[in-house]
């Protein structure tokens, strides 16, 4: 793993040239009134707010005076964890660590819910392997921008951002109690200065009111000074796209190496966002060990030796005039998939119900493309077949058209697609592992009709990354075989173990004509010219008695009426054919499958697809990709992901529980043991 030291961030002979041996030991050694004026400043600026919530002048709406009394306290609850920075790197008291210590956790770093030895123990593998997968600090590891900026302001405002990040921090403990990290620190070291502070504190504010802790110390901690430490974060640690590189790269959105900058910070700035100096960002990473008193010194030297010239270093005017920047910028870098849509592509007529053949065919709706905005700005005819009631688009995309209308960004192609450290940071996130949880769950009634064991042979059609392949991994020990036209998907399948196949389904030959007990696929059928040719296909690659469940969507819903041409399920142009129940059983039933059953299920997607279509009519395109992404961004791993998904999730149960079907069905079917006698000649 890459590590970034002194000497690797620019020529060991320019560091020399920068600091000598002897400048950097006497920077080791600060004035210690200094820091007593310095970090008692911290803690007047928390009394301040507090006073002047308490002795508040008279004729002043309440409401501000208590705006400005959590802003003044969550500004010094965040110098509070700065003073607490600069303890972690033994920098106030280098000549005793115990001391150091005592005074850093009890005055600073508890006081404002900041575990000392946990945060040390993370905050140096951040300077160790910042920019790379192995970075602990992980706000800037996202596009921040435009209308995503405020997106994530609110977010924190809200709080869902605090506890995520504690969840994770938790999440990361338990990892290095299993793998038995003798340098991780146990919840019996932290946690008992934090919670006898915190009584303290609460103690302390209880004269003023019983509800004053709640107030005027945890709102301002959980929201106002969450917000500060991430602006200022991300303006330290977020690389301009300017800088480019290898998408391949190991850094951060493909930087030639690891990016800090430095900001310069007004006084505003220094009363919130930035004390004791933080801004110098470049010289603490490039020497962690010299006290902060001492940067100024060392910034004007790297100027005078052009440092920042190096693409690696960032300098900024202020901390606010790059937050600007960062929230004029459009909020997702386009640069790999951006191109126009094109028009009057080529398309391919449907004269017969690719179902049943029947001729007699009625209009439903002329869709337009919303999700991606660089594929096609045609419209097109969603008809409704009269004899077996199937949906399908008449005309439909010609075959020439698929590299249009499935953009590099296509959501099922996303992992492979990005930089190898965002597809490793993907497999772990949480949207993946709730991901492999549904399916789980969804495989759940196969089993009624097929046993799965460590033994079952199985297919799975347009496996991807290999999701499917892993949760039946885990959940039956099955090692199943994956079949995806995408070769960067089936390169990742093979690096996680499984056999994989870059081929399309049509031209898919087992090894030795091998046959399989179970085959699945997931919103794939909707996909293609003619189903009735994939599900014989299907048919012929069974063993007698297997069984297949293809899960697609159900046109048979009060939210296809009720939204019509914006129901997320259309998904147009790339569904060519859309089934209810009844014509997904006489489909089947005429390639010769027994029908067994029909699961209703959830699927998030298609809320968030409805939703966006409807909100074009009142919102900008930015803001509702931001609330509600329709491409490539909605597989992302975050908060605001896993929670937007859990609760359409709960809409789509209530939806199964109340009318007994969703959007969203698991058509499972069985390869009769004996094959059927010949059907009769069909008439019309």
């Amino acid at each position: 793993m890459i590590e970034l030291s002194a000497e690797d961030a620019v020529p060991a002979v320019v560091l020399k040239d920068i600091l000598t041996p002897e400048e950097i030991k006497s920077f080791r050694k600060p004035s210690g009134l200094r820091q007593v004026v310095d970090f008692s400043l911290v803690w007047i600026q928390i009394l301040l707010g507090i006073g002047l919530f308490v002795w508040s002048p008279a004729g002043i709406p309440p409401a501000l005076v208590y705006l400005a009394s959590i802003l003044l306290i969550g500004g010094g609850q965040h110098g509070l964890q700065l003073v607490g920075h600069e303890f972690a790197h033994y920098n106030v008291v280098p000549g005793s660590r115990r001391l150091n210590d005592f005074l850093g956790t009890w005055f600073f770093a508890a006081p404002s819910v900041l575990p000392l030895p946990l945060f040390r123990h993370r905050h140096f593998a951040h300077h160790r392997h910042y920019s790379t997968p192995n970075d602990t600090k992980t706000i800037y590891r996202s596009e921040i921008r435009g209308a995503r900026l405020w997106i994530e302001i609110l977010k924190k405002l809200l709080m869902f951002e605090y506890y995520y990040h504690v969840y994770e921090v938790f999440r990361d403990m338990r990892a290095e109690v299993k793998a038995k990290d003798p340098t991780a620190p146990s919840l019996l070291r932290i946690l008992p200065p934090i919670a006898l502070t915190q009584v303290v504190l609460f103690a302390a504010l209880w004269p003023i009111h019983p509800l004053a802790y709640l107030f005027l110390w945890a709102v301002p901690l959980l929201t106002v000074q969450t917000v500060f430490n991430n602006l200022r974060a991300i303006t330290e640690h977020q690389p301009p796209r300017a800088l480019g590189g290898n998408p391949s790269s190991p850094y951060f959105l493909g930087t030639p190496g690891p990016f800090v900058r430095t900001a310069v910070s007004n006084l505003f700035e220094r009363l919130f966002i930035c004390k004791i100096n933080f801004g110098y960002h470049v010289e603490h990473h490039l020497w962690p060990q010299i006290n902060y008193q001492f940067l100024p010194t060392v910034h004007r030297r790297l100027l005078d030796k052009g440092v920042f010239s190096d693409p690696r270093f960032g300098l900024e005017a202020s901390y606010l005039g790059n937050i600007a920047k960062l929230a004029a910028q459009p909020s997702d870098d386009r640069a790999w998939h951006a191109r126009p849509p094109a028009k009057n592509i080529r398309k391919q007529p449907v004269p017969q119900c690719p179902l049943c053949d029947a001729a007699r065919k009625r209009p439903l709706y002329r869709v337009k493309e919303h999700e991606y905005d660089n594929t096609t700005d045609d419209p097109f005819q969603m008809v409704e077949c009269g004899g077996c009631g199937a949906w399908y688009l008449d005309p439909r995309p010609a075959d020439a058209e698929l590299p249009t209308i499935y953009p590099p960004n296509y959501y099922t192609n996303v992992l492979e697609a990005s930089s190898s450290l965002d597809v490793e940071r993907a497999r772990k996130g949480a949207f993946m592992r709730l991901g492999t949880w549904l399916f789980k769950r969804r495989i759940r009634p196969i089993e009624r009709h097929q046993p799965i064991t460590p033994e079952t042979r199985w297919l799975d059609i347009g496996c991807g990354g290999g999701l499917a392949l892993e949760a039946m991994r885990q959940a039956y020990g099955a090692r199943g075989v994956g079949v995806d036209m995408s070769e960067r998907a089936v390169a990742i399948c093979r690096q996680r173990g499984f056999e994989a196949h870059a081929v399309r389904f049509e031209d898919f030959t087992p090894a030795s004509g091998s046959r399989f007990h179970l085959i699945h696929s997931s919103h794939l059928i909707e996909h293609v010219g003619s189903p009735l040719a994939y599900l014989k296909k299907v048919y012929d690659l069974l063993e007698p008695g297997g069984v297949t469940v293809f899960i697609t969507p159900n046109t048979r819903t009060w939210e296809s009426r009720l939204f019509r041409h914006h129901w997320g399920g259309l998904h147009v142009p790339r569904h060519w054919v859309l089934f209810q129940d009844e014509s997904a059983r006489r489909a089947a039933e005429r390639v010769g499958f027994e029908h067994l059953e029909t699961v209703y299920s959830t699927n998030s997607q298609f809320w968030i697809w409805t939703l966006h279509s409807l909100a074009g009519r009142f919102i900008s395109r930015g803001l509702r990709d931001a609330l509600f992404p329709s491409d490539h961004r909605f597989v992302k791993s975050n908060l605001w992901t896993i929670l937007r998904g859990g609760a359409f999730t709960a809409v789509d149960i209530l939806n199964v529980l109340f009318t007994g079907r969703s959007a969203n069905m698991a058509v499972i079917l069985r390869k009769p043991a004996t094959p059927p006698p010949p059907a009769a000649p069909a008439t019309r």
